[in-house]
């Protein structure tokens, strides 16, 4: 994709070239196959495939190398290359090298500012072998630049290999263990020599194809040298000097940090088993995270992409918990203040945490600190959190690292922002009873339309999605209770009409009202409600509105969750309603019993979703799609899977109906060079657009009363957990807190039968 260029004349290599329209989406270049690589030039491309090297594009220069001076249209092979085992191709402004597998450079072009070294004076139309008298090594690899060119090569004279330093260190280790003799002082100068020294650490734990650290093959040797240091001290104190000496090397040298080479080295401190130990991680860790704070921008990116690769045993035991210690300890010891090194540190682990969501390797609970949860005034960050997203202000705050914040700490920061709010409401509220229209609150009116004078004009019935027939009990408006009150937001409700009179009750509210203490009044019923009678409410209407005859939700048997009917006959009012009835219940702190997947919360807290999202709604269709990708064979993707444009959508009731995913997508077949874009719509018509106008109604009800910045602060799983409370209850953990009374233990009969 990019400038196109076409045929003129109908010769592929005569006339000037000329431009079309450019192309936005790639197009396959026909007549090359088995591509191994590929380069670009201002205006010229090179193609090195199996079978050999192909060129075509502007050619004044010769940097073709087909012994002409005339643009090429259509790719040309290099005959002069045939045979030359050519490996890798590479291009400039105005030249083109070409790297074999025996370590020969060949160049072609013009050599007008010394690209081509002293080989080539003028230009040459045809490659050329470079030659280098400075050293008799063999060239791994070749870049060019616009009028420069750049080689690796690996010199016979180093006499030694990636495996020969490997093998000398296993060796020296297990000879160490062994008890043979001299090993000792063979394994100190070892380690001395590889951990201090960053190209040697590449060079004995980087990986052998691309970049990053084999950080299996690290932990072994790491657990093997404090194996060692067991026996003999002097082990430990090597090592231990050697990763002061390699930090300080990379303190000294942070702004050389800058190729995925130099930064993969910063991988293997952070895995170092000595940032566990208290004392020295308390010199170490501030001085290695400056080093990453310090590093331009790409080398954050390039960490957070290596640690989401990470094995979950290393990435908790060796990266994460290291780094809470280490924030637990030196809070601890400094008396909570928060130095710049302090700071360092957590930007750090935030990265970390960052690329753990990627895959979600660890659960949320490795990144939560107790001791900043339980024992700091989180209220207080979070005030200094607000001033400075309001004012402009810079006074730390841990709520700027909302993952260290456990699921609790998040709940009462919103509990009491909702007291507070409840208190201001009902303040301003008995001032407007008390002077009238002096103190008159600003009344944008009920959040939705009544919808029994709605429906009664329309059929002279109930509102809403059905409900059980007559009751003997009084219409809400008809029953005696106020339906205002300066201190509470008061709903009445019939038993029998439980839903009609909930969505009624809370649709003719206004915001002031609904931002009051909650109060619930089952119409022909004697008591107070003291909390009780609310949290019924809520459970009650929950049961309700998940009935398939109510048309709002659809059942996922698989997954036993609840999504959206995007075929509901219901008004975008009464999914508003529903989504208020969400909040209103976070709101008063009341737990609902609702099961709807993960993805509900991430799109309510405006995060993407995807085929991983579905997989929890819908694992077979998931699992599907997955093997629709990753087929290879035997037999094509359109005979096997049979599959078009088209998708079934839940109706309720069992019931589905066809749906394209594009114009015409009945008749389109779902092929190899099409399939990614099938799963994507698919996955996105499902997951948005076939419910888009029910979910955003749904979620604007729903954060009429949350969308406070506390919101912001929770992560998807800890939102479900706000809503529905914990999902997955940990017996072994109430097993081993149990407090037995009344002459019962732990071992006694009745108390270790399961129950049936």
């Amino acid at each position: 994709c990019g400038r196109s260029w076409a045929r003129c004349g109908g010769d592929e290599a005569g006339g000037e070239p000329r431009v079309q329209e450019d192309l936005l989406t790639p197009r396959r270049v026909h007549g090359i196959a088995k591509v191994v690589g590929i380069a670009c030039g201002t205006n010229h491309s090179v193609v090195c495939a199996e079978d050999g090297v192909y060129s075509f594009g502007y050619n004044r220069m010769g940097q073709l190398g087909l012994d002409c001076r005339e643009n090429v249209h259509l790719p040309r092979r290099i005959r002069e290359l045939e045979g030359k085992g050519v490996c890798k191709v590479t291009c400039g402004t105005s030249h083109s090298l070409f790297l074999t597998s025996s370590g020969e450079v060949y160049g072609c072009g013009t050599a007008e500012e010394g690209q081509l070294g002293e080989s080539v004076v003028g230009t040459a139309t045809v490659p050329v072998r470079l030659n280098f008298q400075y050293d008799d090594g063999q060239v791994r690899d070749a870049v060019a630049g616009g009028y420069t060119s750049a080689f690796l090569q690996k010199s016979r004279s180093l006499g030694f290999s990636h495996s020969s330093i490997k093998a000398s260190l296993i060796g020296a280790l297990e000879g160490f263990g062994a008890g043979e003799s001299g090993s000792g002082k063979r394994l100190i100068g070892l380690v001395e020599s590889i951990f201090a020294s960053p190209e040697l650490m590449n060079v004995v734990f980087g990986k052998e194809e691309g970049f990053g650290m084999d950080v299996e093959e690290l932990e072994r040797v790491y657990k093997l040298i404090l194996k060692c240091g067991i026996k003999d001290q002097d082990v430990i104190s090597a090592f231990h000097t050697a990763t002061n000496t390699l930090i300080r090397d990379l303190g000294e040298n942070s702004n050389l940090l800058t190729s995925p080479e130099s930064i993969q080295v910063l991988l293997a401190v952070f895995q170092n088993p000595l940032l566990s130990q208290g004392k020295m991680a308390y010199n170490m860790m501030p001085k290695i995270c400056k080093v990453v704070m310090d590093c331009i921008s790409i080398s954050h990116q390039l960490l957070s992409n290596w640690w989401s690769e990470y094995p979950a045993s290393i990435l908790a035991g060796r990266i994460v918990r290291p780094f809470q210690d280490y924030i637990s300890t030196t809070l601890d010891r400094e008396q909570g203040n928060v130095s710049p090194s302090l700071v360092s540190t957590l930007n750090v682990l935030a990265l970390v945490e960052e690329s753990n969501q990627r895959n979600r390797t660890l659960p949320m609970e490795e990144f939560y600190n107790d001791l900043i949860s339980e024992k700091f005034d989180v209220l207080q960050h979070y005030i200094v959190w607000r001033q400075n997203a309001s004012a402009g202000a810079r006074g730390f705050s841990f709520c700027g690292y909302p993952f260290l914040l456990n699921n609790q700490a998040k709940s009462n920061l919103l509990q009491t922002e909702a007291k507070l709010t409840m208190a201001e409401m009902v303040q301003k509220s008995r001032m407007e009873s008390m002077f009238g229209g002096i103190f008159k609150l600003n009344d944008q009116g009920a959040v939705a339309p009544s919808r029994r004078k709605a429906a009664a004009a329309a059929s002279g019935g109930g509102g809403g999605p059905s409900q059980a027939s007559a009751s003997s009990m009084p219409a809400p408006e008809s029953c005696g209770i106020d339906p205002i009150h300066s201190d509470a937001c008061i709903l009445r409700i019939r038993r029998s009409h439980l839903m009609q009179d909930a969505l009624e009750e809370i649709g003719r509210q206004n915001e002031h009202d609904l931002h009051k203490p909650l109060k619930v009044n089952f119409i022909g019923e004697e008591g107070v409600d003291a909390g009780g009678v609310k949290k019924e409410f809520f459970q009650l209407l929950c049961e309700t509105v998940m009935q398939p005859d109510c048309d709002l939700f659809v059942y996922h048997e698989e997954s036993r969750t609840y999504w959206f009917n995007g075929q509901s006959l219901e008004s975008e009012a009464d999914f508003m309603l529903i989504g208020l009835v969400f909040g209103l219940a976070i709101y008063n702190s009341v737990i609902l019993d609702v099961h709807f997947p993960l993805c509900l919360y991430k799109k309510l807290l405006g995060q993407d979703v995807g085929i991983k999202d579905l997989e929890q709604m819908q694992p077979d269709v998931a699992r599907s799609l997955k093997k629709l990708l990753e087929w290879s064979g035997p037999g094509s993707v359109e005979d096997v899977f049979c599959a078009t444009f088209v998708v079934d959508q839940p109706k309720g009731f069992g019931e589905t109906t066809a749906v394209e995913l594009v114009p015409g997508g009945s008749d389109l077949a779902v092929t190899e060079e099409n399939r990614r874009r099938y799963v994507d719509l698919y996955v996105d018509f499902v997951l948005n657009e076939s419910i888009r106008a029910q979910f955003n109604a749904f979620r604007r009800g729903f954060l009429l009363l949350t969308d406070g910045p506390v919101l912001a602060l929770f992560r998807a799983e800890e939102l479900e957990v706000l809503v529905c409370g914990t999902p997955h209850l940990d017996f072994k953990a109430l097993q081993e807190n149990a407090r037995y009374e009344g002459g019962y233990e732990s071992g006694t009969q009745v108390v270790q039968q399961e129950p049936t």
